[in-house]
This record gives structure tokens, sequence and C-alpha cells, in this order.
């Protein structure tokens, strides 16, 4: 099902996600930098720029403070046979256990082990997306999504494009390395200082704005997205004054998605929301308006801990 963004686009919470991370320390630490393929990319990066898509995701991270993550195409394969299967498998396959498109039912004659294994750790989308940049504008524009290519210990990822039927995925469980310390700080999206063209709420499954109480066909402006080092306050006052001026959860023109306000009617995709923003301390501030050219200051409160404060700029 559609939600914003691009026509004919559906965008799915990576269902099983947080369990893939659950039960990936020692996996994760065990590939971090080990690939042979990962290698010679890198040797081949030296002399040359990274890919556009990759650049974009580091732009981001650095803008907050974040290392920047590199490219393993070692993974790419698997991801593209999940999006084959995805394409491919008659709709009677996907039901039961293999209803979330996050897995793959072993009877399907497109099932594969290495896109199975793909399924669990990528985000995905389904339709319209036709180059590499352009599904990670699509994610980024989805926060339960965007929290993958966000977290501190996060240091390779993987993305495969179809573009004759606009699906995608971007592996952003394999690289997670959890020897790495986690984020001291809040972890900030659009980070302090940056420019982001990314003017709207593209759309997802599970949808945040079902927390919020809001039309699921409107238009509302890109979510803010902070990681914490602790799990959020029970009750947070946000706001967000640009251009437009201001919008906040105190007038109701700023709607709140963490782990005490999240509702879901969505039983595929919806327990994943849950665990995304319990696991990662998330809150999404969602603008009822889209962003408009301009800068934009954003001010949270907890009480009994610091104040959260930074600015960034829309447009291009």
């Amino acid at each position: 099902m559609s939600r914003g963004g691009f026509r004919g686009v559906r965008w799915l919470g990576a269902l099983g996600l947080l369990l893939a991370v659950a039960g990936l320390s020692a996996v994760g630490l065990g590939l971090a930098g080990s690939s042979p393929a990962l290698a010679s990319a890198q040797r081949a990066g030296t002399a040359s720029a990274p890919p556009a898509w990759l650049a974009l995701i580091n732009r981001y991270r650095s803008a907050t403070g974040l290392k920047p993550v590199a490219n393993n195409p070692a993974w790419d394969l698997g991801i593209k046979h999940h999006l084959r299967y995805l394409a491919k498998t008659p709709k009677k396959y996907f039901t039961g256990a293999y209803a979330s498109a996050h897995t793959e039912n072993p009877a399907s004659p497109y099932y594969t082990a290495d896109g199975a294994r793909e399924a669990g750790y990528s985000d995905l989308a389904l339709g319209g997306v036709s180059n590499d940049v352009q599904a990670i504008d699509v994610w980024l524009r989805a926060p339960f999504h965007a929290v993958g290519m966000l977290r501190a210990q996060l240091t390779q990822v993987a993305l495969a494009v179809n573009s004759h039927t606009g699906y995608a995925g971007l592996d952003v469980i394999q690289g997670l390395n959890y020897g790495l310390p986690a984020a001291t700080r809040p972890i900030l999206f659009p980070g302090p200082g940056v420019t982001t063209n990314l003017l709207t709420y593209g759309g997802e499954e599970p949808s945040p704005l079902q927390t919020c109480r809001w039309s699921q066909s409107a238009t509302y402006g890109l979510p803010l997205i902070l990681l914490l080092p602790a799990a959020p306050a029970a009750h947070i006052h946000a706001s967000v004054t640009g251009p437009q001026g201001t919008e906040s959860t105190g007038n109701g023109k700023l709607c709140l998605v963490d782990e005490h306000t999240f509702r879901t009617t969505d039983k595929v995709y919806g327990p994943t929301g849950a665990a995304i923003l319990h696991s990662d301390h998330a809150a999404f501030l969602i603008p009822r308006q889209a962003l408009s050219k301009g800068r934009y200051s954003v001010s949270v409160r907890q009480s009994g801990r610091p104040g959260i404060d930074w600015s960034f700029s829309a447009g291009r």
C-alpha cells in the first residue's frame, strides 16, 4: 500500500530486524573488515570517489558526529536474489510466518539461502525506485528505515536496486560491530548544520502516522530523528521553528513517536517498529507541514535531563 512519496511505492518496516540484531553480535564482529570483496573495494576506493549513494549516507552520519560506513559488495548478490524473490514469488507463498517481505518461504521456486538471509538484514522498497540515490532518499524519509543507517556501531552496508521492477534493498544489519562503543550523545537527523533536500515524510510500514492519528493520505514534513543514549523520558516537549512558524507537541502540530506513544494495529510490521523504538531509544518528530526552504531550529526537553537543541536547513 502506498504511503505518500512516489506513487505506487510500498515501504516496508523490517520485521525481524531487531531479532536479527539480537543474535548477531558474534557474527557482526567476525564480519567486520574480513571480506575479501570488501578489502578489494576499499583498495579501489583509494583511487576513486565513493559511490554517490554511500557518500549521501555518510554525509548525514558525519553531520551528527558518526564515523562513515563502507560498502561491502559481497552482500549485493543476496539482496538481488531477495528482490527477485519479492518480484516473482506468487502471492500464495506470502502467508503465515512468511507474510512479511523480510522473510522467504522455502516453498517458493525463487527461494535462495542468501536471499533469505538478506531479507532479514535489509531495508526494502517495493516499486518506484529507479536509482541508487533515490533509494537512500526513500529510506531517509521513512524514520523506521532511516534508523538503520544512523546507528553508531554500523561499519558496513550494501545496496542493490532493480531499476526494472523499482525494488531496492539496503543491508543495514550485517555491518553492525558490537565491539565498538555505543553513542554517548544523541544521534540527530538531519544533523546539526546540514542542508537537506528532503522535505516530506515518505511513508512506510509500520506507519508512524497511526500514533499521530493523522490521515495516511495527507502530506507531512520530513520526520526528525533522535537516537538517545538512554530510554526517552515518559513525557517529552519538542518544538520545531522554521520559515512557517513553530510547530510543537504543545500546539498539536508536531507529532512525537517514541516507545511511550507508539500505537499500531499492524500485526506484521508493528512489533518491529516497537522494538526499534525501544532498542534504539528512538524518538521521531513529524511536522504537520512539509518543510520549506530555510533554516529550522529544533528544541527537545525531557524532565531532569539536559536539553537537546540543534538547527539545520531545508532546500537544495
